[in-house]
C-alpha cells in the first residue's frame, strides 16, 4: 500500500524511515483520493486506511537554485481557475517590468513545469537561459555541484535572487 507512481511516472525516494514517490501526482492508497478537498491537505496511508499522514511536499531545485514551489509562473499554470490563472499572469507581467526592467506581454507568460522538466511546458525565456543550458551541458542536477561554481551568470543572477544562492550553498555545504 502508501504511494504509487500514476502511469507508471516519478521514482521512489527514501525520506527518513520510509519511501515516497516522486512525481507531480500522487494517486492516494485505495482508501482516498486525489485531488484533496480545497483548503485540506493531502493526506496518504501507511498501509492502514485509519492511519493517515500529511503528504511530505518535496521542494524541487531548479538549476540556479531557484524553487519551482515558490515560483509563481509554475503556479500560474498549476491554477485550475481561468480567471485566477489570468490574474496571476497579469500580476507576473508587473513583477517582472517593476523588479527586472523585462516588459513581457501577457501572451509571454506560458505555461511550466519547471526548467528541469525534459518534455513538459517550459516558460518561454528558460528555453534560452543560459545558467540552464550550462548545467543541463554539464549534466548537472543543479549548479551546486559544478566546479566552477559561482561563474559569473550565476553572480549577475546572485544580485537580484539572493535566496538562490543561499540555496544553493547550503547543498554545497551539505554535499561538496
Amino acid at each position: 500500500m502508501g504511494f504509487r507512481p500514476i502511469r507508471g511516472r516519478g521514482r521512489y525516494v527514501k525520506i527518513g524511515d520510509s519511501e515516497r514517490i516522486l512525481t507531480s501526482r500522487y494517486r492516494l492508497a485505495d482508501h482516498g483520493g486525489w485531488p484533496p478537498a480545497a483548503g485540506k491537505e493531502p493526506l496518504a496511508t501507511d498501509g492502514n486506511p485509519f492511519q493517515r499522514m500529511p503528504i511530505p511536499m518535496i521542494e524541487v531545485i531548479t538549476y540556479c537554485g531557484l524553487t519551482c514551489q515558490s515560483c509563481p509562473i509554475y503556479l500560474a499554470t498549476r491554477q485550475e481557475n481561468k480567471k485566477e490563472q489570468a490574474r496571476m499572469r497579469a500580476e507576473i507581467v508587473e513583477v517582472c517590468k517593476e523588479r527586472y526592467g523585462i516588459n513581457y506581454k501577457l501572451d509571454d507568460i506560458t505555461d511550466c513545469d519547471g526548467c528541469r522538466t525534459e518534455d513538459g511546458r517550459l516558460f518561454s525565456p528558460s528555453k534560452n537561459c543560459a545558467i540552464r543550458k550550462c548545467a543541463r551541458e554539464k549534466e548537472l542536477e543543479n549548479c551546486a555541484y559544478c566546479t566552477e561554481y559561482a561563474c559569473g551568470k550565476l553572480e549577475t543572477f546572485f544580485s537580484t535572487e539572493t535566496t538562490a544562492k543561499t540555496r544553493l550553498e547550503a547543498i554545497r555545504s551539505r554535499f561538496l
